[in-house]
C-alpha cells in the first residue's frame, strides 16, 4: 500500500515548542573583550585580527573557538570608518571650475555641501555649458558671476577667491565683442 504524497501533511506530534531552542542570550563578556581587541588590532593598521593576534592579546584557544564568531559580529557592527576626500586646493578648484561637472563641486577646506551650494554650483555648470555651445560676452560674465557666488559660500580668503576667479576668467572661452 502506497501513501499518496501530501505536501502539507499534519505534524507528527501535536506538542509545540515553548520557545526557540537558542534564545537571544546576553553577549558573553569574553566576546565583548575579544571584539574590543579585534578593533584595536584593526586600528593599529595590522589588518584583520588573526588567531595569532588574538593569542598575543591573551585569549586562549578555547575562548577563541567559543567566542570568535560572536566577537567578529560585534566588531563588524562597531567598526565605523569615516572617509572624506582631501580638501581641494586652489589649482583643484580652478580645474573643477573649467571642467564644470555638476556632480563634482569644488570642496575646499571648511566647505559644506548644502543644498544652496549645490544649486549654485549646478547653475554655474549650466552657464558654463551654455558658454561652450554659444560663446558670447555676457554669457562669459554670467559664468564668472555664478562662480563668484559659489566661492562666496566657502571659507576661502578674499585674495584666494580673486585669484581663482582671475584664472578661470582667463581660461574661459575668449569672446569678441
Amino acid at each position: 500500500m502506497t501513501a499518496a504524497f501530501q505536501p502539507y501533511a499534519p505534524r507528527a506530534s501535536a506538542q509545540l515548542r515553548q520557545g526557540h531552542p537558542y534564545p537571544d542570550e546576553e553577549i558573553h563578556p569574553c566576546a565583548r573583550e575579544m571584539a574590543d581587541a579585534m578593533l584595536d588590532i584593526a586600528a593599529r593598521g595590522c589588518g584583520g585580527a588573526s588567531v595569532a593576534d588574538l593569542v598575543q592579546e591573551g585569549f586562549t584557544a578555547a575562548q577563541i573557538v567559543e567566542h570568535h564568531a560572536q566577537a567578529k559580529i560585534l566588531a563588524d557592527e562597531r567598526f565605523v570608518t569615516q572617509m572624506r576626500p582631501a580638501p581641494d586646493l586652489a589649482a583643484d578648484i580652478v580645474r573643477k571650475a573649467l571642467e564644470a561637472i555638476a556632480n563634482r563641486p569644488p570642496l575646499p577646506r571648511g566647505a559644506v555641501q548644502t543644498q544652496a551650494y549645490l544649486v549654485d554650483w549646478r547653475a554655474y555648470c549650466a552657464a558654463h555649458a551654455a558658454l561652450i555651445l554659444d560663446p558670447w560676452p555676457s554669457q562669459r560674465e554670467r559664468c564668472v558671476r555664478l562662480l563668484e557666488k559659489v566661492l562666496d559660500r566657502t571659507d576661502l580668503f578674499e585674495a584666494m577667491r580673486r585669484d581663482i576667479l582671475a584664472q578661470v576668467g582667463k581660461a574661459l572661452a575668449k569672446v569678441g565683442q
